[in-house]
């Protein structure tokens, strides 16, 4: 026979949602909740980390391309065109904005070091 021992605050499973009994400090009903839990944070943190990866890899392809065509400037929309993500670069390098008056804006230059 199970016992409820807690009145105040009830909290209910991380996993499933149903009530729990037991102890205060208590975050799941039974154990196969708490590994389902464990293995979909797991599964989550694991995908981040390759999507980051993949994206990576896909921007040094693009990166190592240019460079065997002797390009070494290229404005960021022109590689997001490409296939470049902007948001798996590690670093940039803005080029120096020239003193004569121009209109274009300054291009990004990405370099690969190494």
């Amino acid at each position: 026979m199970r016992y409820k021992i807690r009145q105040e605050g009830e909290t209910a499973c991380l996993e499933c949602g149903t009530a729990i009994y037991g102890r205060k400090d208590k975050h799941f009903c039974c154990p196969s909740c708490k590994n389902r839990y464990h293995n979909r944070l797991q599964r989550q943190r694991k995908d981040i980390r390759l999507e980051t990866i993949t994206a990576l890899s896909r921007n040094y392809e693009i990166l190592e391309a240019l460079l065997k065509e002797k390009t070494t400037t290229m404005s960021l929309s022109d590689l997001v065109q490409m296939g470049f993500t902007a948001r798996g670069s590690t670093g940039t390098r803005s080029s120096p904005v020239s003193t004569s008056a121009t209109t274009a804006p300054a291009r990004r230059s990405l370099t690969c070091e190494g």
